[in-house]
């Protein structure tokens, strides 16, 4: 079964400040898999979400520069053959997202506080406030789609996946597009298969 996951980007360390601009960089296996435990601690083992994730720590993928950063941890039950078989209406799991000094943009808004779910991060005597997004995938209008959560039950963003021809031996790739001032695109493939964007800008 080849494990779908979605969605990380840029930034840097995430506590050891930098004062210089950096290109993005994808964060190494050993760090990646670090930075997905203290997350996973510190958002109280992933429960009271929206959606119920069993979350494969290992396969969490991470991309940093430029003072900011994210994480996603994948499900452990999603797939592409899952995605495929969905129902109309239906909704799976499909894992979860921590960004340090970023926010997702709707309608070229960064989404307000309040609709965020925050943490703060700790190891030894250091800190970082994160924000922590359930994500799942469903089935609408006959097409797959990526759905982030907030701290709300209805998901805050819906994002087409498209089927592409694209093959890869990833289960996820992605890549972080700037566009602009403190903005940026996530472009995400799940499992080599299903490609989706999502816009984010800095918060600091």
């Amino acid at each position: 079964m080849s494990r779908g996951m979605l969605v990380a980007v840029c930034t840097m360390c995430w506590f050891v400040p930098r004062a210089e601009a950096q290109d993005v960089n994808a964060l190494d296996q050993a760090k990646a898999l670090k930075v997905a435990r203290l997350c996973v601690e510190a958002s109280g083992g992933l429960t009271d979400l929206p959606v119920e994730v069993t979350p494969s720590v290992e396969d969490a993928v991470g991309i940093e520069g430029d003072k900011r950063a994210a994480l996603v941890i994948p499900d452990a039950n999603l797939s592409v053959e899952s995605i495929a078989t969905l129902g109309e209406g239906e909704i799976m799991p499909a894992g979860v997202m921590f960004l340090h000094r970023l926010a997702p943009l709707v309608v070229e808004r960064a989404l307000a506080e309040q609709r965020q779910r925050v943490l703060t991060v700790s190891e030894g005597d250091q800190q970082a406030t994160i924000s922590m997004w359930p994500l799942a995938v469903g089935k609408i209008g006959g097409q797959p789609a990526l759905l982030v959560y907030g701290s709300g039950a209805s998901p805050a963003i819906v994002t087409t996946l498209v089927m592409t021809d694209a093959a890869s031996s990833h289960d996820v790739t992605l890549t972080a597009e700037r566009a602009g001032d403190q903005r940026a695109a996530f472009v995400i493939t799940v499992a080599g298969s299903y490609r989706a964007a999502i816009p984010v800008t800095g918060q600091d």
